[in-house]
């Protein structure tokens, strides 16, 4: 079913995540989870009432909805307790956070690459970035306490103020620039096999924004703003130039191009700064102790059997996010390996946390190589050093499971005298079938929104579009505001 829509899922996974951000008391965790199932459960009943699927739904929604339904399936004791000593049950709203963060980026897209324009322009940032840590300070709270938008600003602005990033952003940003030009023309050659386009002649301008959207796209005179995901920052020059095809022209776009364009949007390198952001977000401190896997313990017998004890040990948490595809990350400017929750489950084999953590402890020893233009983490000697760990392929196999939807329905095949500790074990687990609730999503390229084809909408999850001055849904003939305005219960 082409176009079918649901609103509100974005915003109910958002507000899950901030809630898992700030902490849950143990209290809360039953009415929190029980309210995620009871949105999945609405979002399935509205797809099922007009015969579509959660395939049909348009990406960023059916993404927040497998994060919804990963959040639904952990258990009460997994989700993560406020930290000891700061009020992280209390939000902390700062504003300006965002609009400096859109000055910012606005005065880096027109700023030469060389010379001090960009630092005079860092310089506001530099200010804002200050004030919010001297806020948290002051309140006594952390950074995981700020609303997600204006914790993704600061991050972002906080990144950017590194000398070494804010040159590698201005690098990106003339790459995307020559391969959107050489599509838009005049002057220009088109990419190969791609036909002439609808906004031919514009001037693109190229800026990098964080949040769940992929690209946007919007001509204002003679001027194409074209504001990217952060994931982009890891792109290539081939990779701008499948984007240009495939965001200018669409269903046009060759399908190599779609192909490419759907390979990079997957793989690691799209979403590895993304995390960084987040880590930078919700701070350095450790949670190593998790509910059935001590990352501790993992880190050291990693450290002897790999690293012959020589590796220093970095900050070690489990991560609270509810990431599909991701199972860890590492933030070398935190020096933090962050783990999935969805790994300390007692229905997962150990060794699947423990590959991941050796994975990220592994970015940790290569580092970043850079070739041409683009920066490579997963090198040829990463990939030798990764195959080194014994059970590799059976700890992807339950990973791809478990990012297909199957991780609370993963079940171990018990055998006599076997103990989930048990690293030599040589018979393979055997995965339950992933969750035919949550399929996996379509691959196919990401259309903006605003030019796409119009699309119904059906029956929200609240009633929050109605206009205040309209006839409230109820009947009673009153106005909305003067009726069942604010009497909905909370989504989420």
């Amino acid at each position: 079913m082409v176009g079918f829509r649901i609103s509100g899922v974005v915003r109910a996974a958002r507000r899950a995540h901030e809630r898992m951000q700030l902490g849950i008391p143990p209290g809360e965790r039953d009415a929190f989870l029980q309210g995620v199932a009871t949105t999945v459960a609405h979002v399935e009943g509205l797809c099922a009432k007009n015969g579509a699927t959660p395939r049909d739904l348009p990406a960023p929604s059916r993404r927040a909805l497998g994060d919804l339904q990963a959040l639904a399936r952990l258990a009460p004791d997994a989700l993560p307790a406020p930290r000891d000593g700061e009020e992280a049950h209390r939000p902390l709203a700062i504003s300006n956070v965002v609009s400096a963060l859109d000055r910012t980026l606005c005065d880096l897209s027109r700023v030469k690459r060389e010379g001090a324009a960009a630092e005079d322009a860092m310089l506001p940032a530099r200010a804002c970035v200050e004030a919010v840590e001297r806020i948290c300070r002051e309140k006594r709270t952390s950074l995981a306490a700020l609303p997600i938008r204006t914790g993704e600003a600061y991050a972002l602005l906080r990144w950017l103020t590194d000398e070494e990033n804010l040159a590698h952003y201005l690098d990106r940003r003339d790459a995307a620039a020559r391969a959107f030009e050489a599509v838009l023309g005049p002057g220009g050659a088109p990419s190969p096999g791609v036909p002439g386009g609808r906004w031919q002649g514009l001037r693109p301008l190229i800026r990098f924004q964080p949040g769940s959207r992929v690209y946007r796209l919007a001509p204002e005179g003679g001027i194409l703003d074209c504001r990217l995901g952060v994931g982009w920052l890891g792109a290539d020059d081939d990779d701008f130039e499948t984007l240009g095809a495939v965001a200018l022209y669409r269903d046009a776009a060759p399908r190599a191009h779609v192909a490419a364009h759907q390979t990079f949007l997957d793989s690691e390198d799209f979403g590895a700064l993304h995390h960084e952001l987040t880590a930078l977000r919700e701070g350095s401190s450790e949670r190593p102790k998790g509910r059935v896997c001590d990352l501790d313990v993992l880190f050291d017998h990693l450290n002897e059997r790999f690293f012959r004890r020589a590796l220093p040990r970095p900050r070690l948490t489990w991560d609270a996010g509810t990431s599909i595809r991701r199972f860890g990350c590492y933030v070398a400017s935190l020096d933090q390996a962050r783990i999935d929750v969805r790994l300390d489950d007692e229905r997962v084999p150990e060794f699947v946390a423990e590959f991941v953590l050796y994975h990220e402890l592994l970015h940790k020893v290569h580092g970043v190589r850079m070739r041409g233009r683009r920066r490579y983490a997963h090198t040829p000697a990463f990939r030798a050093d990764e195959r080194r760990f014994p059970r590799w392929r059976e700890a992807e196999t339950w990973l791809s499971r478990i990012a297909s939807g199957g991780a609370g329905r993963v079940e171990r095949e018990e055998t006599a005298g076997e103990t989930r500790c048990d690293r030599c074990a040589t018979s393979p687990p055997v995965p339950a079938r992933p969750d035919p609730v949550q399929p996996a999503p379509a691959p196919r390229p990401l259309v903006p929104r605003r030019y796409g084809p119009p699309r119904p909408t059906v029956e929200p999850l609240h009633s929050g579009k109605v206009a205040r001055n309209a006839p409230c849904p109820c009947g009673s003939g009153r106005k909305y505001k003067k009726c069942c305005l604010g009497s909905e219960p909370p989504v989420a």
